[in-house]
């Protein structure tokens, strides 16, 4: 039997991870830390994250770097600065008494190497966040997301240009500006693109109608609308009518889903984690790491499956954040004292189509985190446990939570059959 294969998708594939050195975040902090000073600069970058354009309190830098903003740092009177000059450190040279070293950068070629670079106000708890921020009175500390994860600091600035190795306490009780790589976000090169080949040319341009942003070299899409957009033009039955027949070839009146699948869809509904280690493992948790901000966890689940008469392995992603606050309760803020709890994800996967999926896929579920390239192995072993497992490309940051056969005659009634990982459990369900 030939070994299966992943099935590549028909969009424009993404295989760059773009992770800025620590030294082109750390000159990007230094320089807006030492704009802080200025009202106008702290207002600017307060209404920017507050609009929460991914869903967090954060901003992309390639979005905005032509927006322009008052500064009064000059001593001349009023100058028209867009973000870029600022991130840049051009109009530094006149505040060159607050420092000795240059950090002037080229910050269009930064962006144009490194498109995914963000600015958030990270929210610690409920009381610590972007909305207890004082804009108008308050230069908050300027800090950089360092490549070592394991680190026990994290590295900022203020706007008198001094730096400071942040403890857990010290950002426990203020919010923190933070520059780092977007999550929430996919760019994809251009390079290619207006495509000759009618099989392509369709996905680029559905890319370019769920485009948030497009400069010269890529186009940036939100990760869930990517694969969206992948999965349409890779076809799979996304949407009702996949496939050439509409039920299995025998009807059972055990298997729930007959007579339903081309019309509505399977959910993911309830998600629970199995204990607060699992949660805390997951979200990166760790009372000696830095990584403990209340923000939103963001899952790809990969459903592998192998069409009918097929020995190759295809897939298809779906994506969705969630904040981590949403899976425990606690009596006091952050992880004290807390308790894992259901949540109902409502998270739309497929119309399972027999012709397409057959009798059962694979849920497979990762919580991206950014990084470098690593392999995954997806392994639909109900197939067949000769065949060698199918590689898929993630993160190297990621973290993997497992993954749970979902057969097609499982019970999608009411709140559907529950599934089971390594970290975490699910129910897959139909609308009734």
């Amino acid at each position: 039997m030939d070994k299966i294969e992943v099935l590549p998708s028909r969009a424009p594939v993404v295989s760059e991870i773009f992770v800025a050195p620590d030294d082109v975040k750390r000159k990007i902090a230094f320089n807006l830390a030492i704009s802080m000073g200025e009202p106008e600069v702290r207002v600017y970058i307060h209404s920017l994250v507050n609009k929460q354009e991914g869903g967090d309190f954060e901003f992309l830098i390639a979005k905005h770097l032509k927006d322009r903003l008052y500064s009064h740092s000059s001593g001349k009177g009023t100058k028209l600065l867009t973000l870029g000059e600022i991130l840049s450190g051009k109009h530094a040279k006149r505040l060159a008494k607050l420092y000795a070293t240059n950090n002037e950068i080229d910050i269009d070629n930064i962006i144009a190497n490194y498109p995914l670079l963000q600015i958030s106000v990270p929210e610690v708890n409920e009381a610590v966040n972007a909305k207890s921020w004082d804009s108008s009175n308050q230069p908050l500390l300027v800090a950089y997301m360092p490549s070592d994860r394991n680190r026990n600091t994290i590295p900022a600035f203020d706007y008198k240009g001094n730096y400071y190795e942040l403890e857990r306490e010290d950002v426990e009780e203020q919010p923190v500006v933070l520059v780092s790589e977007s999550e929430w976000v996919i760019a994809v090169r251009k390079e290619g693109f207006q495509s000759s080949n009618s099989r392509i040319a369709p996905c680029e341009e559905m890319l370019r109608s769920v485009a948030i942003h497009e400069d010269a070299s890529y186009l940036y899409v939100f990760r869930d609308a990517y694969y969206d957009v992948s999965f349409t033009c890779g076809g799979g039955g996304s949407t009702p009518g996949g496939g050439s027949t509409p039920y299995p070839p025998v009807s059972n009146p055990s298997c729930p889903r007959d007579g339903r699948s081309n019309v509505t869809p399977d959910y993911i509904g309830n998600v629970k984690f199995k204990s607060m280690e699992a949660l805390r493992k997951v979200a990166g948790i760790d009372p000696d790491n830095w990584d403990f901000f209340e923000g939103k966890l963001e899952f790809e689940i990969l459903i592998a499956y192998v069409k009918p008469g097929s020995t190759k392995v295809e897939y298809r992603v779906v994506a969705k954040r969630i904040p981590q606050k949403y899976f425990k309760e606690c009596r006091f803020l952050g992880f004290a004292d807390c308790s894992v709890k259901w949540y109902n994800a409502g998270i739309q996967t497929l119309y399972w189509n027999w012709n397409t999926y057959g009798p059962a896929v694979y849920y497979e579920w990762f919580e991206i985190d950014g990084g470098e390239e690593s392999e995954y192995n997806v392994w639909p072993g109900y197939i067949d446990l000769t065949l060698q497992p199918a590689t898929y490309i993630t993160h190297a940051y990621d973290d993997y939570i497992g993954g749970a056969i979902v057969e097609y005659c499982d019970d999608i009634r009411s709140q559907g059959t529950k599934y089971s990982t390594d970290l975490l459990e699910f129910y897959i369900y139909q609308p009734q």
